[in-house]
């Protein structure tokens, strides 16, 4: 009955078959799908690693054997070797493909001999993945979406739903694909979506198209009352830090924790480097995303919501924190010195260039390998309590060849103001190290 889409897979995984697959493949899967993203604010393209490919093919190969749901769904999205990219690092995302969950657009638009093409959507009442081709009739080197927004064309009007990109890669005359994550409680059936593409290339963004303007529905019964919800209210600790996972919702793009923190820790916890929802079996589904705020978080994961586990439980063994007497930075810009900092001697130096304020970071964890961090968030506060919102921030990460230094800055917000200023730390590679396991379902 697929003979067809079997054979299409047959033959794309043959330019694969050739390749040596290490002994060390479950590290180099973790190494291509790490994200910096934070919850609303992901990105979401994905290049195309033939290592990876070759693996999730010879999966999906076997899935079209076994079933015809899978096979059915993935033959009538337009380009469908591109969903095995697309989704290659989301367990929940391709659970969705195979449970009948993926709603084919094809809906495109041309200008200025460039094609953008709607190729389909997971939604759901949380999030739509939204996935789109771009073509053009030359080479645009490395692009991204911009000036995106939603119309609701029922009612004329903009769709407020805050979304997440990331950048496209050498885009020619092949055709290219990546994902923009939309995030709603309630979804429209009929909307119009509208972008920009803009080159990355210069210094300054500047727009390489016109805009692109694509109308198109959704099925909202699809995915009507598709959610669960449970309360767990149980205690949990890291070296005497306290916190209470409260609950968990999932939904069939993604999983939220919501964590409540003890006010009276002493330590200030940034995120977990290991965090994951494991079943009874030893499934695990790993985190996507996290928000942390001033004694809350919510972390988002994997969905299993096709897999419905018995049992489910919390594990982790490394928490990034620090003593919260130790989350002000003091620094003299002026004079290119840092007046406060951690005890423990990481933040080496400091140094101006223009707007631009850059630390230097001595990190020779092996977890921080190829790792950044923004390590400043919130506001930069001047010595006469004038505060100034900080709008950007870069990092260069430690590796073997800067000798584990790595490069964390913000953008100062503007050079009229008086010295010296300090900064909160918002992320910081010092650790609590513990395993812990705890049952929540």
């Amino acid at each position: 009955m697929f003979e067809k889409e079997e054979a299409k897979l047959s033959n794309v995984k043959q330019q694969y078959d050739n390749i040596i697959i290490p002994d060390s493949i479950d590290q180099y899967i973790q190494a291509g799908i790490q994200t910096a993203k934070v919850k609303r604010k992901r990105a979401s393209v994905y290049r195309f690693s033939s290592l990876i490919a070759a693996v999730l093919l010879i999966a999906m190969l076997s899935m079209i054997r076994v079933s015809p749901t899978f096979a059915g769904y993935i033959s009538n999205i337009p380009g469908f070797e591109k969903i095995v990219e697309l989704v290659r690092s989301d367990k929940g995302l391709i659970s969705a493909i195979e449970n009948d969950f993926i709603q084919p657009i094809g809906v495109s638009d041309v200008h200025d001999g460039v094609k953008v093409t709607i190729d389909s959507v997971i939604v759901d009442n949380n999030e739509m993945v939204l996935f789109y081709t771009v073509e053009s009739d030359r080479d645009l080197g490395d692009i991204m979406p911009g000036k995106i927004s939603l119309v609701d064309l029922e009612t004329n009007e903009d769709f407020d739903a805050t979304f997440s990109y990331g950048s496209l890669q050498e885009v020619s005359t092949d055709p290219v694909s990546g994902t923009i994550e939309f995030y709603a409680d309630k979804w429209p059936s009929s909307m119009e979506l509208s972008l920009q593409l803009f080159s990355t290339l210069a210094d300054k963004a500047r727009p390489v198209t016109s805009v692109f303007t694509m109308p198109f529905t959704i099925d909202v019964q699809k995915f009507e009352g598709m959610k669960s919800e449970f309360v767990i209210n149980k205690a949990a600790s890291i070296e005497n830090q306290k916190f209470t996972i409260e609950k968990m919702v999932i939904h069939p793009t993604e999983m939220e924790l919501s964590l409540q923190f003890d006010p009276d820790n002493d330590k200030k916890i940034f995120n977990f480097d290991d965090l994951k929802i494991v079943d009874e079996k030893g499934e695990h589904w790993k985190t996507k995303a996290s928000n942390f705020s001033e004694d809350e978080s919510i972390i988002t994961f994997e969905s299993n919501y096709f897999y419905e586990p018995k049992e489910l439980y919390v594990e982790f063994s490394s928490v990034r924190a620090i003593d919260k007497d130790e989350l002000e930075i003091v620094v003299d810009v002026e004079n290119q010195k840092i007046i406060k900092a951690p005890s423990d001697g990481r933040l080496l130096s400091v140094q101006r260039s223009g707007h631009d304020l850059s630390f230097l970071l001595k990190n020779n964890n092996a977890q921080d390998q190829n790792h950044s961090y923004n390590l400043f968030g919130g506001d930069m506060v001047d010595a006469t309590g004038a505060t100034y919102s900080i709008s950007s921030r870069f990092s260069s990460p430690a590796s073997d060849d800067t000798n584990n230094i790595q490069i964390e800055g913000i953008v100062l917000p503007t050079l009229d103001f008086t010295n010296p200023i300090t900064l909160t730390l918002s992320d910081y590679p010092s650790r609590l190290n513990e395993k812990v396991r705890i049952r929540i379902k």
